[in-house]
């Protein structure tokens, strides 16, 4: 009852079979036989982050990593658990310390660059979260936020031109919630006009990412001083945006 290894290895099986519940009381147990291990605070921190208890799968993670804090697989769930709340900068200074201790952890870069796309919108043209309101009160808060959290990673995705990831991360909320036909279609026709303008965008500026996020984000006199971006909301408004970014193209097309 005292062998501590083994009850973080049942926890690990259980939550493998998604008893992420179970789980949790199977890693506490190890916790209990020996408080300095930090895979099982680990491991107790991602068993809550599945369950969507965020902040308390940090607290686990900062458990782990003061013990340990040369454990890339901490800080990188640590910095999954804090993009999941929005805490993008704190995210990516995660990601950083994962990268820094394993510089092959394909998985954090990605991680990472999500979250610098994420603080880097300033102006969102996709709403931020999917499950409606009238939803809300009758969903487990964990469906909630998984499915706001997949949402907004693909958001991040668009935004970073990884377009059949995008559509991969949107098929997992459709899949898993309950929605109408109007709202997927609603957020079907913003992604597209912005996956359509973005593209146009980083082929008029050479494929540079940061050059053409800047013209999308920046007011424009062509647009009564609006972004490019806050215009993507509508058919006419990207029509709008459309057309500069044609007549921008011919005029550097001019000998």
């Amino acid at each position: 009852p005292d062998d501590y290894q083994a009850w973080n290895n049942r926890g690990y099986v259980l939550h493998r079979l998604e008893r992420y519940q179970d789980a949790i009381v199977s890693y506490t147990h190890a916790i209990r036989c020996n408080p300095d291990c930090a895979p099982a605070w680990h491991n107790h921190g991602y068993a809550l982050y599945h369950l969507g208890r965020y902040e308390a799968a940090i607290d686990s993670y900062d458990k782990a990593l003061n013990i340990n804090p040369a454990y890339p697989e901490a800080w990188h769930n640590r910095g999954n658990a804090l993009n999941a709340l929005g805490q993008y900068r704190d995210a990516i200074g995660s990601y950083d310390r994962a990268i820094a201790l394993k510089p092959e952890f394909t998985e954090a870069c990605k991680h990472r660059d999500l979250a610098q796309a994420c603080l880097q919108r300033e102006t969102d043209v996709l709403p931020q979260t999917y499950t409606p309101l009238s939803m809300r009160d009758t969903l487990p808060e964990r469906q909630v936020n998984t499915l706001d959290s997949w949402f907004n990673q693909g958001n991040s995705l668009v935004y970073l031109g990884r377009y059949e990831e995008a559509i991969a991360t949107y098929n997992k909320v459709l899949t898993h919630c309950p929605h109408s036909e109007q709202q997927s279609n609603q957020v079907a026709q913003q992604v597209y006009r912005l996956a359509t303008v973005y593209a146009q965008a980083m082929e008029l500026f050479g494929q540079s990412t940061d050059m053409a996020w800047d013209w999308l984000k920046r007011p424009n006199t062509h647009l009564q001083g609006e972004s490019p971006l806050s215009l993507l909301q509508t058919d006419e408004g990207a029509a709008q945006v459309e057309g500069i970014l044609r007549t921008m193209e011919r005029n550097l097309q001019r000998p």
